[in-house]
């Protein structure tokens, strides 16, 4: 037993909806009732379980997760594309563009059209 790490319970849980949240990310109707389901346990143990081991719910790991692809679409879009913030909002789950681009701004300190222009500029060199 020297030198072996026992993992938690709630970390053991929290993986568990990890996989499960990344399986199905596209899966744009995606509900903490899924996860909680797909886990095993109640909502209310799975919101505990991401409390505890991760200080943060479900449903904002998988906001954090939708929020990276998108930054990743953004930032991956070619000048001559015909992409919008809009366009790219939408196909990740962000429904309300306003809460969309105060969250992208929050996490990534930019506006998410200033990630897109950026890009367009350095692509169009």
């Amino acid at each position: 037993m020297h030198g072996e790490k026992t993992v938690s319970r709630p970390a053991l849980l929290v993986h568990r909806a990890e996989a499960f949240v990344e399986d199905r990310i596209d899966d744009l109707s995606l509900t903490v009732a899924d996860i909680a389901r797909a886990s095993g346990v109640s909502i209310r143990a799975l919101k505990s379980a991401f409390q505890e081991h991760r200080d943060t719910t479900p449903m904002a790991y998988l906001r954090e997760i939708r929020l990276k692809q998108a930054r990743e679409c953004l930032l991956n879009s070619a000048a001559g594309d015909t992409v919008t913030v809009t366009d790219i909002a939408l196909a990740h789950g962000f429904f309300h563009l306003g809460r969309f681009a105060q969250l992208y701004k929050q996490h990534f300190d930019e506006a998410p059209s200033d990630t897109l222009r950026a890009r367009h500029r350095r692509t169009a060199r």
